[in-house]
């Protein structure tokens, strides 16, 4: 099942004099067209400061600067390149900037809203509470839809993949400009490990694996979900500066690998390819392959 509807409730607290104690919450509502776009409609809207007792001054999505102060009408969010965040800016009274609360940030894909790390909602995993340093989050999922299922049979998970990105010179028969590539080794205890990480100097290349940001070293790592997820690999990239589009990824589901919704990764079928323009004179073509299977 895919999560298309999500409630947030988060919370910043404190007894002390200085504390924040801020409570935001709103519902999610994710409208897909596949290959086409993901628009998330925000409503039911509360953003609350208990020291100053008044609302927020507005929200605000960490795309195009779109922002709101009326909070009783709902607002859209197109989502580029999947990632997509919400956060509050509390005024204090005396009219200084007080606190601005980031509120929720996770990515959409394939018609599912997933958290940071890539936990997947599910029938049995429908809400999820972080605590952490004064603040809490809930999330729970209000509405699943079904998700193709992966075939009968014995499907060996990848345990290295490869990526390889390139930006081409559109105006000069797409000539080669710059390069990168990336090993990535997943563990039995779900650990990621960067190796043979090549790039082209003078040109930034950062790659990001979920919550696993600025992977731009060998040896770099982190921890993927025990409970069923989707790893979306991405890459900051400079000149030119990009928005970090998708190079990779795959979703581990019912404990079958996927590189989509109900397409395991085999022999057959290992490789994934993007391509996408970077401005009118660049394109960044890319590929993601499963080198070896557990």
């Amino acid at each position: 099942m895919r999560c298309t509807e999500i409630s947030v409730n988060s919370f910043q607290y404190g007894s002390g004099e200085y504390d924040n104690n801020l409570i935001m919450s709103a519902t999610f509502k994710l409208f897909y067209v596949e290959n086409q776009t993901n628009i998330i409609q925000v409503s039911d809207i509360i953003a609350w400061d208990f020291n100053e007792k008044k609302p927020a001054s507005q929200i605000c999505a960490d795309i195009l600067s779109n922002c709101t102060s009326d909070f009783s009408t709902p607002f859209n969010i197109t989502v580029i390149d999947n990632n997509f965040g919400l956060w509050a800016d509390f005024i204090e009274n005396n009219g200084m900037f007080e606190e601005d609360l980031t509120f929720w940030y996770g990515f959409v894909e394939e018609g599912n809203i997933n958290r940071p790390d890539g936990t997947l909602f599910s029938i049995d995993n429908a809400c999820i509470v972080n605590e952490f340093d004064g603040s809490k989050m809930v999330q729970c999922c209000n509405s699943f839809e079904p998700v193709p299922k992966a075939p009968a049979g014995n499907f060996p998970k990848c345990k290295t993949f490869k990526s390889r990105v390139s930006i081409l010179n559109v105006n000069d028969n797409y000539s080669i400009n710059a390069t990168a590539s990336l090993t990535l080794m997943i563990f039995d205890d779900n650990s990621v490990v960067s190796t043979d990480f090549n790039f082209t100097e003078n040109v930034i290349f950062a790659y990001d694996l979920n919550e696993c940001g600025g992977i731009e070293s060998n040896e770099q790592g982190c921890y993927l979900p025990y409970v069923d997820y989707k790893a979306i690999l991405s890459v900051f990239i400079e000149p030119p500066s990009t928005i970090e589009p998708t190079i990779g990824k795959w979703i581990i589901r019912d404990n079958v690998m996927m590189s989509s919704e109900g397409v395991p990764i085999t022999a057959k079928n290992n490789c994934q390819y993007y391509n996408e323009p970077l401005d009118e004179d660049q394109l960044l073509s890319s590929q993601f392959c499963c080198q070896e299977f557990a």
